[in-house]
């Protein structure tokens, strides 16, 4: 299809059906021409709105059209789209689904500010999410969200997050440390496998009061003189933590260090 079909009247399905297949390789005069269409659709300019060869201008012309700015699939094409002027994507991004802001705020064509928006928004909305949505999110956001998820009262969205692969060390030693780090959530780091291969979450975790005994216990031969001895001296660590800390240096049998980074092997 060279152009869209005649501006005499509305399109029949077959036009219809056509025009479909045409706006997604189409350049921006067609475009343009295919909006203009006395027949056009809800569907055809939702279309429109993911294309690529959609300038700024005609984006903006949707967005402030009535006929079609109620559309959920017109605004969720707005908001995707980096050709959309920031200001209209930023302030339709508020509305959508938390399934589309994630997907916004993963998206490395769009401007900054706008997936900014969009952590923004998930953020605030993740506390309302039921739990199985929260356990979806967890498992396909970015690295910006996932500290928070980690965070959840739910155990079961714990998991999800640290199953995810852009999930970072960092951020899981920062939640080990922090003041009202909670058990269940230690219990799930300490038997996660990915996570208890890492030296740096393994101390993380012996240091922290809240670990359950056992997951502490469990980590002591894994570490180095050094840092059990340094461990054997926090006072707010459970007694048996830290004399069977002790045991361990006066053993001298701790975890044997790796070749290839010189730190104790897992166990």
């Amino acid at each position: 299809m060279d152009k869209p079909p005649s501006q005499s009247g509305g399109i029949d399905s077959s036009a219809s059906a056509e025009l479909l297949r045409a706006i997604p390789g189409a350049d921006g005069d067609f475009l343009a021409a295919a909006l203009a269409h006395p027949g056009v659709t809800e569907e055809h300019v939702a279309l429109i709105t993911r294309s690529r060869a959609a300038s700024a201008a005609l984006l903006s012309r949707i967005s402030n059209d009535p006929r079609w700015n109620r559309t959920y699939a017109v605004r969720r094409g707005l908001v995707a789209n980096p050709h959309t002027p920031r200001n209209i994507g930023m302030r339709l991004a508020k509305d959508l689904y938390w399934r589309d802001l994630a997907a916004v705020a993963d998206d490395a064509t769009l401007c900054a500010p706008l997936r900014r928006t969009a952590e923004s928004c998930l953020l605030d909305r993740a506390p309302e999410l039921t739990i199985g949505e929260q356990i979806s999110l967890a498992r396909i956001c970015g690295p910006a969200l996932l500290p928070k998820l980690l965070a959840a009262s739910d155990t079961r969205v714990a998991d999800a997050a640290l199953s995810n692969g852009r999930m970072r060390e960092a951020d899981v030693v920062a939640h080990i440390r922090r003041s009202d780090a909670r058990a269940g959530t230690m219990e799930v780091i300490g038997g996660h496998a990915r996570w208890r291969e890492h030296y740096p979450v393994r101390l993380a975790l012996a240091r922290q009061p809240a670990t359950p005994l056992a997951i502490s216990l469990g980590l002591l031969t894994t570490l180095t003189p050094a840092d059990l001895r340094a461990l054997a001296s926090i006072p707010e660590l459970p007694p048996l933590v830290r004399r069977a800390a002790e045991r361990v240096i006066a053993a001298g049998s701790p975890g044997t260090p790796d070749p290839g980074t010189g730190e104790p092997r897992s166990a």
